[in-house]
């Protein structure tokens, strides 16, 4: 038996990997705060076909991404993202601590035509 003082524990390598295909609920919302230098933040939520039952997730896409589905990227129009799970914090109006699971965006593909104007 191994001494005790030896045993390493180890989380291991994790994998972290999303990949969803669906629709944008709503036009995404972009902006540049200035507490992250400035940098372009689009924030989107996607709702993915799942047998007859949409199920809606947050995504988030920052840079040059950020810039495309702001210009592009219109309610109704099918993307396809890749990217990682995030556990993020904010804190409500009422000054309450929160979570949320959103997707970080690492790669992305608008399909289809683009909708028309309303």
């Amino acid at each position: 038996m191994a001494d005790e003082t030896q045993v390493k524990r180890s989380r291991g390598d994790g994998f972290n990997r999303a990949t969803l295909l669906g629709r944008l609920a709503a036009d995404p919302v972009v902006y540049a705060p200035k507490s992250d230098g400035g940098q372009h933040v689009a924030r989107l939520r996607l709702a993915v076909n799942t047998g007859g039952e949409a199920e809606f997730f947050n995504a988030v896409a920052f840079g040059k991404s950020a810039e495309i589905l702001g210009e592009l990227g219109r309610k109704g129009r099918q993307i396809l993202i890749e990217g990682r799970l995030h556990n993020a914090e904010y804190t409500d109006k009422e000054g309450v601590k929160q979570r949320a699971i959103e997707i970080r965006i690492d790669e992305f593909q608008l399909l289809g035509q683009k909708p028309a104007a309303e």
